[in-house]
């Protein structure tokens, strides 16, 4: 078990997202993903329960996915933190989530991409 009682480890990411929600309209920041859903940022806040469909370009291709709203957190600004688990999602974006989780855990054997690239 993870933290949060995960069963499935979420990784830090750093992708833009679109996204739609019945009339609305969403675009913000992935700040972490896992093959069960992800947490995007500087959103409008949503309504738990709500359906999104959203697109995220990751460095390994495309997520293309169909997620419920679990949790909201409001930040200042009138934005806020949104957690999505992934309720419909293709083999493809998974394959592209597993690939981007892959390349993080690789070691990183030069001291430059350490301090410059993955700080």
């Amino acid at each position: 078990m993870y933290p949060e009682n995960r069963n499935v480890r979420r990784y830090t990411c750093q992708a833009r997202f679109f996204g739609s929600g019945g009339t609305f309209l969403f675009r913000g920041a992935v700040t972490d993903i896992s093959r069960t859903g992800l947490c995007l940022s500087g959103v409008a806040p949503m309504a738990k329960g709500q359906s999104i469909h959203l697109k995220v370009e990751l460095p390994a291709g495309t997520v293309d996915a169909v997620g419920e709203v679990r949790w909201v957190r409001p930040l200042e600004g009138g934005t806020a933190e949104v957690g999505l688990r992934f309720v419909r999602i293709n083999q493809s974006s998974l394959e592209a989530i597993d690939e981007t989780v892959a390349e993080r855990e690789r070691p990183v054997t030069s001291s430059f991409m350490r301090q410059y690239v993955f700080r």
